[in-house]
């Protein structure tokens, strides 16, 4: 695999509806965004979500000093969340988004 195609793992803040973020982190192939990307917590089963694409809306703009390169993929999530007291709700097929962004400037 080339540098590009890597998998790449990222911390994020997932807002769980109630305005409370819940960390996790995001696991997706750079050079196919299109593949399923994982969500899952570190070091616990709170967040474990595979979210699969069915589209890319991906731009590039390169001038110089100024540069973006966006991946915005929308999909579905299917998996499980777990709540503070413990209790799983199932999530199957939640439609949603996700994105790969790099911006210099």
């Amino acid at each position: 695999m080339s540098t590009h195609e890597r998998e790449i793992v990222a911390p994020v803040d997932l807002c769980r509806g109630d305005g409370r973020l819940a960390p996790a982190a995001i696991g997706w192939s750079r050079g196919d965004h299109l593949a399923p990307w994982s969500v899952r917590s570190p070091g616990s089963d709170r967040v474990d979500l595979v979210f699969t694409p069915f589209h890319n809306r991906s731009t590039r703009t390169d001038v110089g000093l100024l540069a973006n390169r966006t991946d915005q993929c929308f999909g579905h999530y299917t998996g499980s969340i777990r709540t503070d007291d413990g209790e799983r709700i199932a999530v199957d097929r939640l439609l949603g988004w996700a994105e790969d962004v790099r911006m210099r400037w």
